[in-house]
Formats: structure tokens, sequence, C-alpha cells
């Protein structure tokens, strides 16, 4: 197999140290896995293009609510309750100050609407790499269309989750980022399985 990654070659990787070795480990088997399945690997992104979550959300205070440059955007915990219709999102604020606050032309420029998004915590570690255990996702539930490969918020069969959507053998399957296939395998979607929106962004707790 050919080496997937541009921006280090596999003798860096060799000669790294064991503890920096390891860091990388978890990356390396996503992006093998993600070839196995079929799944395209991001090209790396053009210098000074790349956006950093943290610079964009901003926490909230009297100065973002009061900031014409800035969109709230509800902070929640979401939980999946029984309803009329099968089921319904019981969104609740998490403690985190209720909101967040993101560059008004950032939303514009993706086309997004303030109201239909909201912020919420991970948890798990299903999507590690990439996600981990207290990271802030921003989810657009206008967005619901599936696509191979991206990062959609579920309910699944009653229980909320974060998982990417792959299309394989005129199924949709829920796949996992972490390598441990044998831990976090993947789950074909069901008629209960209701796609709540797309992840937009990520602002990262762990580098």
């Amino acid at each position: 197999m050919k080496w997937p990654f541009e921006s280090i070659s596999a003798s860096d990787v060799s000669a790294m140290p064991p503890a920096l070795r390891l860091k990388l480990d978890g990356a390396i088997a996503l992006a093998v896995a993600q070839l196995g399945i079929g799944l395209e690997i991001a090209a790396k992104p053009e210098e000074g293009k790349r956006e950093q979550a943290a610079a964009i959300v901003r926490a909230a205070s009297a100065e973002a609510a009061n900031d014409p440059d800035y969109v709230a955007v509800r902070r929640v915990s979401v939980k999946i309750s029984a309803g009329v219709a099968g089921y319904s999102i019981d969104a609740r604020e998490d403690g985190d100050g209720g909101q967040i606050y993101l560059p008004r032309k950032w939303v514009l420029k993706r086309q997004l609407q303030a109201d239909k998004l909201f912020a919420t915590t991970a948890r798990g570690m299903s999507m590690f790499p990439r996600v981990h255990e207290g990271d802030t996702l921003i989810v657009d539930t206008s967005d619901t269309r599936h696509r191979t490969g991206e990062v959609f918020a579920i309910n699944h069969e009653g229980e909320f989750t974060l998982k990417r959507l792959v299309r394989r053998v005129n199924h949709w399957w829920l796949h996992s980022d972490n390598p441990d296939q044998t831990a976090y395998p993947p789950v074909m979607c069901t008629d209960r399985t209701i796609t709540l929106g797309k992840v937009v962004l990520m602002q990262a707790e762990h580098l």
C-alpha cells in the first residue's frame, strides 16, 4: 500500500521517540482504515487556509452578546426521549454558560443559520483520535442529507451519538473513527436511525 501521508515520511515516523510515535499510532491506524473502506483521505490544507476552532468559538460574555460581529449559538446537552413521532430531542443547557458565539462572517460564508445550530460536548471515545472527550461540537440541524465520509449527530435507536456515515453494499453504516474496530464496530442504519444534523465545527480541548 502506498504511504498515504504527504507531510511526513515513513522513515521520519520510524525515527521518532517511542512517546511521540505512540501519539501518532491512532491517527495512522485511522488513515489506513479509511483507505481500506474506500474513504478519501483529506488533502493537506493550503498554508494559511486552515481555521483554528479555538480562535472561532467565543465564550459567552456580556461583551460577546453585544458584539454585532458575532451570533449566539445555544450550548446544550442532548437527551433523546420517546415522543409521539417516535423520538424527540430534549435540548437543555449543559451548565457551561448556555451559549457560545461564532463570527457572523464565518456563519454567513457557510450559508448557516444560527437558530439551526447547537453546540454540544463530545462524550466517549468512539470518534478518537479526531474527537476527544470534552471537545465542543457545532451541529447544523438543517443539514441531514446523508453523504459518505462525513460526521453527523445521530439518534440511533434512542441513543444520541456522533458517527461517520459510510455507504457500502447499498446500505448506510455508522462508523467510529476509533481504530479499535472490535470495541467500536460499524453499525448498520435502521429505520430507527435518525440523522439530527451535520457536524460543521469542532473546538478541540486536546492537541
